[in-house]
């Protein structure tokens, strides 16, 4: 019997170690997330601690498809019951673009 890969919690813990965003960070991903579709921002907050984990994922060097594998998992349900591979590339870039003006994610 193969191993399930472990999958990330939709509701992590903060992760330490990646500072909140500001407000004009914040402003920026909910933007970026809306325009991907608004059903990712139904929780503001909620959106925005995906993101932190998203971020953390890239800053501990997880491989590209891990970590569009965790956002996909991480902001699927609920208001977006599925995701496309290009829905999920376009959150990981959004995070990338949004937390990177202080290098949160590199």
């Amino acid at each position: 019997m193969q191993a399930q890969p472990e999958r990330p919690s939709a509701e992590a813990p903060r992760p330490s170690g990646i500072p909140s965003p500001d407000a004009a960070q914040t402003a920026d991903l909910i933007r970026a997330l809306s325009a991907i579709d608004p059903g990712l921002v139904a929780k503001e907050s909620r959106a925005v601690d995906r993101a932190r984990n998203v971020c953390s994922d890239i800053k501990d060097g997880k491989d590209a498809a891990t970590v569009q594998r965790n956002a996909k998992t991480r902001y699927e349900g609920g208001a977006v019951p599925s995701l496309t591979d290009d829905q999920t590339a376009n959150i990981v870039t959004a995070v990338k673009v949004s937390f990177v003006k202080v290098s949160f994610c590199s």
